[in-house]
């Protein structure tokens, strides 16, 4: 009686159950970027106009990039802050250099003199070359504003600008 069976492939045998593409990623070294994952981490998620705080993002691989070269990861930007004039645009991409496992994406906010609530700036990563989306997939940095609205004056006006005791006359 045999516990375990013996199975041997012959070339044809691993060409047809897909062995061949597995002996290749092993033997090349190919399979270092295939299936890594992205994800995404506001890591200082508050950021402010003035005085100046930045917010800064990480984009982290599941291993370490081990391709011989940068893996791009893609990104969208929404929220309610508006680029260019609430933030320095940014990139729409960043590097995981090769041998690095993070990158990071700085959010620096523009000090207008709008009075605003705070707004918010989401980072959402994109499929791209070299990895996979993982969760979590974005993150979001809140920009603060230090402008206030200026107090409200009151203003009376009076439309009958007479009145008198005797006789009465409220005015």
């Amino acid at each position: 009686l045999s516990l375990f069976k013996t199975t041997f492939y012959t070339p044809s045998n691993l060409v047809r159950r897909g062995g061949i593409l597995c002996i290749l990623f092993l033997f090349f070294g190919l399979g270092s970027a295939v299936g890594q994952i992205a994800t995404i981490t506001a890591n200082d998620n508050a950021a402010s106009e003035n005085p100046l705080d930045t917010g800064e993002y990480t984009v982290s691989l599941d291993v370490v990039n081990g391709t011989g070269s940068a893996i791009t990861v893609a990104y969208t930007v929404t929220g309610t802050a508006v680029s260019g004039s609430d933030y320095v645009a940014l990139a729409g991409s960043v590097d995981i250099p090769d041998g690095q496992q993070t990158a990071t994406i700085t959010l620096t906010p523009v000090d207008d003199t709008d009075v605003e609530a705070d707004e918010t700036v989401v980072v959402t990563l994109d499929p791209g070359a070299g990895y996979t989306v993982g969760s979590p997939s974005s993150d979001t940095v809140t920009i603060s504003s230090e402008d206030v609205a200026p107090d409200p004056v009151a203003t009376i006006t009076a439309n009958d600008n007479a009145a008198s005791e005797n006789p009465l006359d409220t005015g």
